[in-house]
């Protein structure tokens, strides 16, 4: 993302009130190869997420690049990023919930969530999570 780009939407956006540019408005999509024998290995051609995963399924693959963006930041700066997640838990069932606190990195991450029966118990009894409700 270019300061001119940013620049270049700078009167649009006021007047429209919100960002029409910039990372926040990039969609990731995510392609896996075919299986062997299914059309090569390679990544042209693979399916997208989209076409054969669940919503929840994204949402944990988008969880997973989070993951390792936080450990590829930790090495490349030595310095610990927040981790940032955003109503990660709509679309998650149980299981999928219990395993984004498993994969969670030893850190400050900030969650928002829609319904607070979301978290686990366990995880809302710890000394060191603060709730803020609004």
């Amino acid at each position: 993302m270019s300061e001119a780009r940013l620049f270049r939407y700078h009167f649009e956006e006021q007047k429209a009130g919100i960002t029409l540019v910039g990372p926040q408005r990039d969609d990731f999509k995510f392609y896996f190869p075919h299986p062997p024998g299914e059309g090569g290995s390679h990544l042209e051609g693979g399916k997208s997420i989209a076409e054969f995963g669940s919503r929840g399924e994204e949402r944990l693959t988008i969880f997973q690049l989070k993951v390792l963006e936080v450990n590829y930041l930790l090495h490349a700066t030595s310095h610990t990023p927040v981790l940032l997640l955003d109503d990660i838990f709509s679309e998650l069932d149980d299981a999928n919930i219990h395993k984004v606190f498993e994969l969670l990195p030893d850190q400050q991450t900030i969650l928002t969530t829609t319904h607070r029966e979301f978290l686990p118990k366990n995880i809302l009894n710890r000394k060191n999570v603060s709730i803020i409700e609004l």
